[in-house]
């Protein structure tokens, strides 16, 4: 639920391919800048909107990231979610099956998502004249005219909440919750998972509509859109949605962090094997300086069979199948993950061993040919996502949530071509205090092995 790190750490597949199978051979001194052309303004009612002009296919990718994720809901646990699952069961007079039968009709598909700082709701069309205005007709009174109809309000607190107990089983999303909770413990960023069963059913019809005429106002919204439409035709869109959404009210600033101390823990679930996950807060917002410095780090650590916790952990000891790492960026912080599965007998070596590597990369930082691999996935998976309208609206919406610079896409190669090994290790010796890292285990309990002696072809 969390929103990934601007840098970006992950690129959504599309219709259109970009040609670059892997970032391998990538040449970063034969790379200029991006050139992608980003246009930016306000609406008069505070909407800030993102458009790039993306001739060739007849298609609009247009994003609604509104202030009201799952941190908003403070003692209203839920409050979030159920709003924004609500907005389709009733649209201006239309119950759920019109409206999609309606949208479906014009070849339109809309996404609803719910992170810890957001609420997306997003929308594919066709940009003919036939079928882009009645869309945005539609899509324009799902956001800013929703019904609400208490007819509705039980079975979508039904479905939350089977949803939620089902999600909670997963014992990945019980390792992050549990992260969450202990890391921004007293922070609206505690509220991982955004809903209770207690939270849900105190909420009513009117705390929803109180919600949506606050979170989802214009003031509120960041809005993008990347397609086949001119500037003239982009304004005009931006102001209808911003015009008829509820006006004046904007979420304040995240409070800061906690200054939490670290913490071992081990949930007990049945499962086959065990979710390890170590999480380390950073006291740094995602435009900071050394942020970039911390991504290369981050894909040197755990991005790919070539990475140093990949080799140790499944190359070298087999103990899993595999191990990533990813910077974390929120508005108020940041935070370092790695995640794997082991099993069961085997989850204090292997986090004892990830935090010796960590221990080790802290002192050492990367090798230069190590940063140069990391420059080149990371160069590979930007271009790549600009290279397709959806996952380039995703980006430019992050950016703009973030309060990134407008020049971030256009700039980016050059700044973590710019950077040394020497830069990494200060960054992460500053940065990365092990002494609040949280390690989190979910899955049986069991007697613990030591490590297994490496295989054969690696002694």
């Amino acid at each position: 639920m969390n929103d990934t790190t601007p840098t970006p750490t992950r690129a959504t597949e599309s219709q259109r391919q970009t040609g670059l199978a892997s970032a391998q051979g990538i040449d970063l001194d034969q790379l200029g800048s991006i050139t992608t052309h980003v246009q930016s303004w306000q609406t008069d009612g505070g909407t800030r909107v993102k458009f790039v002009h993306a001739p060739g296919l007849p298609m609009l990718d247009l994003i609604l990231s509104f202030r009201a994720g799952s941190a908003m809901d403070e003692q209203h646990a839920g409050r979030a979610a159920l709003t924004l699952h609500m907005l389709e069961e009733g649209v201006n007079g239309l119950d759920i099956s019109q409206f999609a039968e309606r949208m479906e009709g014009h070849g339109a598909i809309v996404g609803k998502e719910l992170r810890l700082e957001r609420a997306i709701v997003s929308v594919r069309t066709l940009t003919s004249e036939a079928v882009l205005d009645p869309v945005i007709t539609l899509f324009t009174d799902l956001v800013a005219r929703p019904d609400f109809l208490a007819s509705a309000l039980d079975k979508i607190k039904r479905q939350l909440r089977d949803h939620d107990a089902a999600h909670f089983k997963n014992s990945q999303v019980r390792a992050d919750f549990e992260v969450y909770r202990h890391l921004y413990s007293g922070h609206p960023y505690a509220n991982f998972v955004g809903s209770t069963p207690e939270g849900i059913e105190a909420l009513d019809i009117e705390a929803l509509k109180d919600f949506h005429q606050r979170g989802y106002s214009a003031n509120n919204l960041d809005l993008t859109l990347v397609g086949d439409v001119s500037r003239r035709e982009a304004e005009a869109l931006a102001l209808r949605i911003s015009q008829a959404l509820p006006q004046g009210w904007a979420a304040q600033e995240p409070p800061a962090v906690p200054q939490t101390q670290g913490t071992t823990l081990h949930i007990e679930q049945p499962a086959v094997v065990c979710s390890v996950q170590l999480g380390l807060p950073l006291l740094l917002q995602p435009d900071a300086a050394d942020y970039p410095a911390l991504a290369l780090a981050s894909e040197v650590l755990g991005s790919g069979l070539d990475s140093r916790l990949m080799n140790a952990l499944r190359q070298h000891h087999g103990l899993t199948y595999g191990i990533r790492s990813a910077l974390n960026g929120l508005r108020a912080s940041a935070m370092f993950n790695i995640c794997w599965n082991v099993a069961p007998p085997q989850v204090q070596a292997s986090q004892t061993l990830v935090c010796e590597l960590l221990e080790s990369f802290i002192e050492q930082g990367p090798t230069e040919q190590e940063l140069q691999l990391a420059r080149q996935k990371l160069a590979g998976r930007l271009l790549r996502g600009v290279a397709r309208n959806q996952s380039l609206a995703e980006l430019l919406s992050l950016q703009s949530h973030l309060q990134l610079p407008e020049d971030y896409l256009q700039t980016y190669l050059q700044v973590i071509a710019g950077i040394s090994t020497q830069q990494v290790r200060t960054a992460v010796q500053y940065h990365f205090d092990l002494t609040r890292r949280a390690l989190v285990s979910v899955g049986p309990n069991v007697t613990q092995q030591p490590l297994p002696p490496r295989p054969a072809i690696d002694q």
